[in-house]
């Protein structure tokens, strides 16, 4: 059985542009939530990129894909502090990744993430828990990309006191 979405209405094509729309939205969506310098242009480019990219990963992509642009929703909005948004696609993407024995990495970012969220959310409990879930898997992520971009995701979310 496939987690894939049922799609028997697009043809192979239909499903690769489908995913060559999910990538490049996911993309520039993921730069500019790192650029912590954003216009208010930029920050409506940000929103609609992660909502072009959940929509399009929603059509076309695994579990895992849906779950991770959920996670970038979630991210996009607490920056942007709409805590309610970002906390409950945090809460939905996170459960996901979760289910599946995530690789220390995928905690690392994911609970960054669900962190962030729920600190725009004002739930400052699973603010100060997933903050610490995160500090601790990072310990556990080798060296490389990965790291270097789970680094700069934690370092957007406060300490909490």
């Amino acid at each position: 059985m496939s987690d894939m979405p049922d799609s028997p209405h697009m043809s192979d094509a239909a499903v690769a542009v489908q995913k060559s729309f999910a990538g490049r939205a996911n993309n520039r969506g993921w730069d500019l939530f790192e650029n912590a310098d954003r216009s208010a242009h930029e920050d409506r480019e940000m929103l609609d990129a992660v909502h072009a990219a959940c929509w399009h990963w929603s059509q076309v992509g695994d579990a895992s894909q849906r779950a991770w642009a959920e996670l970038l929703v979630a991210a996009a909005h607490a920056d942007l502090d709409s805590g309610p948004t970002a906390e409950a696609f945090a809460t939905v993407g996170w459960a996901v990744i979760a289910e599946d024995d995530p690789d220390a990495w995928e905690v690392a970012l994911g609970q960054a993430i669900l962190a962030h969220a729920a600190r725009a959310n004002g739930d400052m409990a699973v603010y100060a828990e997933a903050y610490e879930r995160a500090q601790e898997a990072f310990e556990w992520v080798p060296e490389g990309a990965n790291r270097t971009i789970i680094a700069r995701t934690i370092a957007r979310v406060p300490r909490p006191d």
